[in-house]
């Protein structure tokens, strides 16, 4: 952990740089050695657009401010609604779930299904049914969004013309 010292105005901070290291598991977890920080005041936990979590964190001690800012990639797997980060014992623990996917199809035998199981085959059809059709719905979003798109284009460019023509003709 390296620690810089800077007077501002007529407050010193001290800069530093906290020790972290990952722990893959059954998720990825993020450990970052903060033992100055004792409780979550001061703290901040951001996740980006840009697949990026940001940490930082800001306090008192003494007459000194003790400072840090660190920025970390989300792995490309992880489910970033699920993003947890807790505060235990000088340490932040972030823990970054890994985004459940469906299992793959069962590999069913025509045969043997006729003759032990019909439902299973019910079930089967009844699922990539399900599964066209969520699939037809998201193209149908894609085309909606797709054309919603180009109208809102089209308007602005209007707009734009329209602007112009009357500015024109006023001047």
């Amino acid at each position: 952990m390296e620690a810089n010292v800077e007077l501002i105005g007529k407050q010193a901070y001290s800069e530093f740089d906290p020790y972290s290291e990952w722990q893959k598991e059954e998720f990825d977890v993020l450990i970052v050695h903060i033992p100055e920080f004792t409780n979550k005041q001061g703290l901040k936990v951001q996740i980006s657009n840009l697949g990026v979590v940001k940490i930082s964190g800001d306090r008192q001690v003494g007459n000194l401010r003790t400072r840090f800012y660190k920025e970390f990639p989300i792995p490309k797997y992880c489910n970033t609604d699920a993003i947890q980060a807790k505060l235990a014992k000088g340490s932040l623990k972030i823990s970054f779930p890994k985004k459940v996917t469906a299992p793959p199809p069962l590999a069913v035998n025509p045969k043997a299904d006729e003759e032990t199981s019909p439902t299973l085959k019910e079930n089967n059809s009844t699922t990539s049914t399900k599964v066209e059709d969520e699939t037809t719905n998201n193209s149908r979003l894609k085309k909606i969004k797709n054309v919603a798109t180009s109208v809102a284009a089209m308007v602005a460019v209007i707009s734009v013309i329209t602007y112009y023509l009357y500015s024109s003709t006023n001047s």
